[in-house]
């Protein structure tokens, strides 16, 4: 494996390796900007903020992997190959950045499965030991799989399932094993999706009630669900793209052709540009803003007790008067 090219030409594989590793490092400092917010504003104490320190922590770890995986990637000579040596470690980078990625998908179902329970069973199931558990073990399963036939290796310009051209029985039990894979991906995605749109409609239908109070408390968890299901739903997208891929390798004649290549390259960059919705989602949440402004309030009060305290000393002295207890004469008792 170590010497076989890649049907990709080294030109081409130069670009997509610089366009993955730049939006790698782009939505690996959006993850980090979201758990500086979320540990900064001490956010992580709500449940609902801890999914998304969750989230931020396994995407942040994905892009890492993604960004690191080009490392073993030869493009020094005449065709795109692995480094002589380097076998062992695309494997195992392989291996964990496709954990990584279902780790992900499992940490956003599990924030919309908590948020579908909130709009359909007005229950907040929180439960949160079994769902880190469930986030931790369940991508084993999946990443596991391409070991049983030896099917990580180099694919295109980055560790996955590799494709072996020279033997037909093995490009279609690559072919099969990605496909199951990207199936079972899209279909935690779209379980996802459903959960979206259904607690969306929900919350949507109860913002029209007739009732006042009934339309004010839809109204408001409206506003607290949204900014926590932007990133989620969006993501779904990138997903749809990287089964768009999957649906070309099964359909068509050509192996490991261009377009679907670029399908793949394309779909993973827009999902790593998107993780820009993180922080951005989680500035716009209510519980957030209202914490900023809170926060603000009382720097200016401390703000102006201070100048009021100072003031007051600064009178007394000049009519040789000791001054009334304020937050600075505690010390100057002492």
């Amino acid at each position: 494996m170590g010497e076989d090219c890649q049907n990709i030409s080294v030109e081409d594989s130069v670009r997509y390796i610089a366009l993955n590793a730049t939006f790698s490092v782009v939505g690996i400092l959006c993850c980090v900007a979201t758990i500086v917010l979320i540990v900064s504003l001490k956010i992580y104490r709500q449940h609902i903020h801890r999914l998304q320190l969750y989230i931020a922590v396994f995407c942040s770890l994905f892009n890492a992997a993604l960004a690191v995986e080009v490392i073993p990637v030869d493009t020094s000579g005449s065709c795109v190959r692995v480094r002589p040596g380097w076998n062992s470690t695309c494997i195992a980078l392989g291996f964990i950045a496709q954990y990584f990625g279902f780790a992900k998908s499992f940490s956003m179902l599990w924030v919309c499965w908590y948020v579908f329970m909130l709009a359909m069973c007005n229950s907040r199931v929180k439960q949160e030991v079994i769902g880190i558990v469930v986030v931790l073990i369940l991508p084993c399963f999946f990443a596991w799989i391409p070991f049983v036939h030896s099917s990580y290796g180099l694919n295109g310009v980055w560790c996955w399932i590799k494709y072996d051209e020279s033997s037909q029985h093995s490009w279609y039990e690559g072919t099969l094993q990605s496909s199951f894979i990207a199936g079972a991906d899209l279909i935690v995605h779209l379980m996802s999706t459903v959960m979206i749109v259904v607690v969306v409609i929900t919350f949507c239908r109860g913002a029209y009630a007739h009732n006042s109070i009934l339309k004010h408390q839809h109204l408001m968890a409206l506003k607290e669900v949204l900014p926590l299901l932007v990133y989620p739903a969006v993501d779904c997208i990138g997903v749809m793209l990287v089964a768009v891929k999957t649906v070309y390798f099964i359909t068509t004649d050509n192996k490991l052709a261009k377009n679907a290549s670029l399908i793949q390259m394309v779909s993973i960059a827009a999902i790593q540009v998107l993780t820009v919705l993180l922080p951005l989602s989680l500035l716009l949440h209510p519980s957030v803003r209202s914490l900023a402004c809170s926060r603000k309030q009382k720097a200016n009060q401390l703000d102006s007790s201070v100048k009021h305290s100072i003031t007051t000393t600064e009178y007394s002295a000049l009519n040789n008067v000791h001054p009334t207890p304020s937050l600075l004469s505690g010390a100057y008792m002492k």
